[in-house]
């Protein structure tokens, strides 16, 4: 529209344009409207373009902290383990807390997941039982996988 002003304001005061102008400036104001609507889409996928970049980014740190918790998770468990293989869940995920700098809750959350991929076992009992899927558990075996 301002495109459209401009060519107005600027033919002020000389003749009336000719039916030709007049179709000139409506095809200018036309143009003007499409670069505008062509612009919103392209801010749009730009926003939507940094919210994926942003969740890829999210899920690269979630990989990475993963790498290096399971290592962890698994040397942690050997170390407090007993002749049976089972060790103190509380005393595991404090440990690996501790050394990664992670919270005790995303541990927990990635040992669960372990658990349904088969890669350990957890069982009630020990010291300190803790909440995770829907029970109380406190000891954790490492299977490996």
């Amino acid at each position: 529209m301002e495109l459209y002003r401009n060519l107005e304001a600027g033919t002020a005061g000389r003749p009336r344009p000719t039916a030709r102008a007049g179709d000139l400036a409506e095809r200018l104001s036309r143009v003007e409207s499409l670069l505008s609507e062509v612009l919103s889409a392209i801010e749009g996928l730009s926003r939507d373009l940094r919210s994926g970049m942003d969740r890829i980014a999210e899920e690269l740190r979630r990989i990475r902290a993963e790498e290096r918790a399971v290592p962890a998770l698994e040397g942690a468990v050997r170390r407090l383990s007993g002749p049976e293989g089972w060790a103190p869940l509380a005393e595991v995920l404090e440990e690996v807390s501790r050394e990664l700098g992670v919270g005790r809750d995303y541990l927990a959350d990635l040992v669960a997941g372990l658990e349904s991929r088969g890669v350990c076992e957890l069982s009630p009992g020990g010291r300190e039982e803790i909440p995770l899927g829907g029970r109380y558990v406190g000891l954790i075996r490492w299977k490996g996988g």
